[in-house]
């Protein structure tokens, strides 16, 4: 009786493990659909990212326009600098996660991302 108690107990284990979208692309060997699926939202992912520095820059902005003097500047210019670096550095690591999982037009949205980050730090110096 036990040994059936022990069977049955298995048996949600190997349902679920059924009914999962990635066993059944290691079942398979179909891994386009998948991969597809993932990266068809690229545009989405660069808009995102765009928007976040956008929202950064504004707040910077917003804080320096309250002071008055050089430090306002000072605080824009070397808190555009600070987030360009560090925003440069963050997408470098996706974007070697991003081609370890296959999305290559995220990748390739990050690639373009960086070049434009480092492009701009080269002009504020």
């Amino acid at each position: 009786m036990l040994h059936t108690l022990c069977i049955l107990g298995l048996l949600p284990f190997f349902i679920s493990l059924y009914k999962s979208e990635a066993f059944a692309v290691l079942l398979h060997g179909d891994t386009t659909a998948s991969v597809k699926k993932q990266d068809e939202n690229w545009l989405k992912h660069l808009l995102i990212r765009l928007s976040l520095f956008m929202f950064i820059c504004l707040v910077l902005f917003l804080i320096s326009a309250l002071e008055r003097g050089a430090g306002g500047a000072y605080l824009m210019a070397y808190g555009m600098a600070y987030t360009l670096g560090i925003a440069a550095l963050l997408l470098i690591i996706e974007t070697f996660v991003l081609f370890s999982r296959k999305c290559n037009y995220k990748a390739s949205a990050n690639i373009f991302l960086i070049i434009v980050a480092v492009w701009s730090l080269l002009e504020m110096m």
